[in-house]
């Protein structure tokens, strides 16, 4: 299946039809201006960056059934239509490509302190006419993935807030600590938007150290308002802390929650951009997130807003107007930090997310940059265990991580006496009770019999991290080590009953010795 989609609100009711009917065929959406490949194209279009962050996060979803995402040229002739069918066949094992008269090109994440010396490479790596292919330079989205600690600025002048700073989102979470750090870098006057409420007192914190503050009800969405606030608190420069909290699924955004969750962000970011154009700022700092970036499970709207508003900086970079872009992991400050650490994302403390923010700010960087603390070897499985990826290829440490663990089979460790002496059809039996429960405590039921063993782990509820969970549990249960795509290998608790059985027969002899 092949569709273009319009807008953000259609692609979801698309998505949600497709499950809903359970159709099979892999889905394709086709795009027009939603990456960049070159500095001599045109800035990406936010709403069509938005399609590509919703599709990110519904690939992770719906991994059965999502192709991928393939972004047009203006014009559509035999050579690119050509290169549009190998990649809609899956034959080239790209799911977010962007066709251009270069060739095929997938989208990678590169180390951001790499950048200058890929950019020496690029009039030689050109990617080939015939295939998706990807280059050290063709990074479509124009990302750059960098972990804390590994790209210092040495070199340039250093950024200096002066006068007023307004901070969207500022009295909560990570925009108070942007706050406290701009005050302390010199800021006079630091402006606060949020719902006008301050509740943990930063306000007078602020003061107490020297700054005067401002604490704003101003919802973006009011373009009035902002305008207001703007024109009485002429700012030279602007960061934009504030963005969505809320889980929720593609499918969970139909109808008036799309409105809720999205549209109002979208119309913000659009408010704040237009009229920032008008100002003569020393700096303008973008803070977006890792699931605008990659995707994520459950992160639809969150994803949308990111990648429009990460588009949106792009376009501010190309008419040469200063932006700094960063698409955050997790701080430690985050309600979710902790559940966030099972996907192998670690958190950084707020004394890392500043430094990194100063060298993104000093660096003049015109791409987005990533800021994560990724245990590779963790996020890695995860992100690739329903669907694989080649969207980390080009990073090293994603490399090593590969090569030493994922889908690594070393053979049983300990295996459970009672399930390997039992004859057959018992320990198929015995397994098939073991799978049960283990997946009904991964998925928060009260009980093994809720989880029927007919049913499909996917029609369940299994996400990505879900089957990593229930893979580690059986891995502890049986002594077997088991790929990261069992679950998805084998599809119901009885089929993989039926497969931890056979391989405990099969191990069972060298367990004995």
């Amino acid at each position: 299946m092949v569709a273009l989609p319009r807008a953000g609100a259609w692609a979801v009711e698309l998505v949600r039809a497709v499950a809903e009917l359970g159709l099979e065929a892999p889905l394709w959406w086709l795009t027009r201006g939603a990456v960049g490949v070159a500095p001599s194209e045109p800035a990406p279009s936010a709403p069509a960056a938005l399609l590509w962050g919703l599709g990110r996060v519904a690939a992770l979803e719906h991994p059965g059934w999502w192709g991928g995402l393939v972004d047009l040229p203006e014009r559509l002739d035999a050579r690119a239509l050509t290169r549009l069918c190998r990649v809609l066949t899956g034959s080239t094992g790209e799911d977010q490509v962007a066709i251009r008269s270069a060739g095929a090109l997938g989208r990678r994440l590169v180390r951001a302190d790499a950048r200058n010396e890929q950019n020496a490479h690029s009039a030689t790596s050109a990617p080939t006419a015939e295939s998706a292919h990807t280059t050290e330079k063709a990074h479509t989205t124009r990302n750059n993935a960098h972990t804390t600690g590994n790209a210092e600025n040495t070199e340039g002048p250093r950024w200096h807030p002066a006068g007023t700073v307004l901070v969207t989102g500022g009295t909560e979470g990570v925009g108070a600590h942007v706050a406290r750090w701009l005050a302390a870098e010199g800021a006079r006057h630091l402006v606060l938007t949020g719902d006008g409420s301050d509740p943990h007192g930063l306000a007078a914190e602020l003061g107490a150290a020297g700054a005067r503050v401002t604490v704003a009800s101003c919802p973006l969405d009011d373009r009035d308002a902002l305008a207001r606030l703007l024109a009485e608190n002429p700012p030279d420069a602007i960061a934009h802390t504030e963005g969505v909290v809320e889980d929720c699924p593609v499918v969970g955004l139909s109808g008036g929650r799309y409105d809720e969750l999205v549209s109002g962000r979208l119309a913000g970011l659009t408010h704040l951009y237009e009229l920032a154009e008008d100002l003569e700022l020393s700096a303008f700092v973008v803070f977006s997130s890792i699931t605008g970036t990659v995707g994520g499970v459950g992160q639809a709207a969150r994803a949308m807003t990111d990648a429009y508003a990460d588009a949106l900086a792009g376009r501010r970079a190309a008419r040469g107007l200063p932006v700094t872009s960063v698409a955050w992991g997790p701080w430690s400050t985050d309600a979710l930090a902790d559940r966030l650490l099972e996907l192998g994302l670690g958190s950084l403390a707020p004394t890392e997310g500043i430094a990194v923010l100063r060298r993104a700010i000093d660096g003049g960087a015109e791409d987005t940059v990533l800021a994560a603390a990724i245990d590779w070897k963790r996020f890695g499985e995860v992100f690739t265990t329903a669907r694989p990826s080649r969207l980390f290829g080009l990073l090293p440490e994603f490399a090593a991580a590969r090569d030493g663990a994922f889908g690594a089979r070393t053979g049983p460790r300990t295996v459970a006496p009672e399930l390997w002496e039992a004859d057959g059809p018992e320990r198929e039996r015995m397994l098939l009770d073991v799978v049960r429960a283990h997946a009904a405590a991964v998925l928060g039921h009260a009980s093994a019999e809720e989880v029927d063993g007919e049913r499909g782990f996917l029609e369940m509820g299994f996400a990505s991290l879900g089957a990593i969970e229930l893979r580690d549990r059986l891995t502890a249960a049986t002594g077997l080590t088991l790929p990261a795509t069992v679950v998805y290998d084998r599809p119901t608790p009885v089929a993989l009953a039926g497969y931890l059985s056979a391989e405990l027969a099969t191990a069972a002899p060298a367990a004995g010795e």
